[in-house]
């Protein structure tokens, strides 16, 4: 897969981030290889996100003809988009619920705990 970067305003429900989104402290917000939702889309522009990197097809001489609108499905590589969204929201919450933690120790880290419970979480996912 090729990366893109394209403004907020032209990205469309079911593009895959190809790089994470952070806020300004560097805490990942919505990580790589989330399928985009509505919701998510909305509220990236809400949080002033002027532009998102994308992962595109790359045009190729062994494209399968038609589009090969089933490539990759069969291989359960990725989640679903129904469960694309759901990660997608889980992630959001996460960091709404944390936005508060400040510079408390404790928090921090039970921040970083749940962030990575959640990555170990969408990664079971795409190998079902």
């Amino acid at each position: 897969m090729a990366k893109k970067r394209i403004p907020i305003e032209e990205v469309q429900p079911g593009m895959t981030l190809a790089e994470p989104i952070s806020d300004r402290t560097g805490r990942v917000i919505v990580a790589a290889g989330m399928k985009l939702s509505p919701v998510v889309i909305s509220r990236l522009g809400k949080w002033n996100v002027a532009s998102v990197t994308v992962e595109v097809e790359e045009t190729s001489v062994h494209a399968p003809v038609g589009g090969g609108e089933a490539a990759g499905a069969a291989d359960g590589a990725a989640p679903s988009t129904s469960e694309s969204a759901e990660i997608s929201e889980r992630m959001i919450r996460l960091e709404h619920v944390f936005a508060r933690a400040g510079e408390n120790p404790v928090m921090v880290a039970l921040h970083e705990l749940a962030r990575k419970h959640l990555a170990a979480w969408t990664g079971r996912l795409g190998r079902k």
